[in-house]
């Protein structure tokens, strides 16, 4: 039921989507999601949209985290982010209900999206530290990394302005660094925010934003 609801919503939503964006959306790299497999999708955050778009960008269902207070928006709102596979995260607080929700997403071979950064960031030039929760969820679970970056033509979600989404090579766990006790995490977890950063350069416009930052 819930995968069904899923699908149905990319596909009533593209069209709303494109529209709200003057058709300005563009996916690049969409062919580097893993067909099969846990995979956790690292990008960084600029707005609630961020969700949608990443939802639209692949076919595979994507499970994220999201904090706790997205859920207290009401019974409807609750139930319809959790039946989009959305589950709830009590941030700074080493939430072990939400840890073990998300090894047994990676474990059933699904897909989990994660911000790592843990809140929005609006910077274009300030990469903000990445959690090391990230990286511990990578090393227990085995699954591949898909490091995906957004940009904006604005600096901001805004409608109608142009926006760049661009998914990079997938990391095998084995790739990313860990040390011998694997107990590293910060430091993998910074080196998959610089992948993600790396390809957020890559995708960048010369930003209306920055020229309104500099007045």
């Amino acid at each position: 039921m819930k995968m069904r609801l899923y699908g149905f919503l990319q596909v009533v939503a593209r069209p709303f989507v494109h529209l709200a964006f003057l058709c300005k959306i563009r996916f690049i790299g969409r062919e580097n999601m893993p067909a099969e497999g846990p995979v956790i999708l690292c990008c960084n955050h600029m707005s609630y949209f961020d969700v949608v778009l990443l939802g639209l960008m692949f076919r595979r269902k994507i499970r994220f985290m999201g904090k706790s207070e997205l859920f207290e928006h009401g019974r409807f709102f609750s139930w319809l982010i959790r039946t989009l596979g959305c589950f709830p995260v009590r941030r700074g607080t080493g939430d072990l209900e939400a840890i073990k929700t998300a090894l047994r997403i990676l474990k059933d071979n699904q897909v989990l999206g994660i911000f790592p950064e843990g809140q929005r960031n609006l910077s274009e030039e300030e990469a903000a530290s990445a959690k090391a929760g990230v990286a511990m969820l990578a090393y227990k679970s085995r699954a591949t990394v898909l490091p995906v970056a957004i940009a904006t033509k604005s600096g901001r979600m805004r409608p109608f302005s142009a926006v760049r989404l661009r998914a990079g090579k997938a990391i095998p766990v084995e790739e990313l660094g860990f040390d011998a006790r694997g107990k590293n995490y910060a430091e993998v977890s910074a080196r998959i925010m610089e992948e993600v950063y790396a390809l957020r350069e890559s995708i960048r416009f010369p930003y209306e934003g920055k020229k309104q930052a500099e007045r």
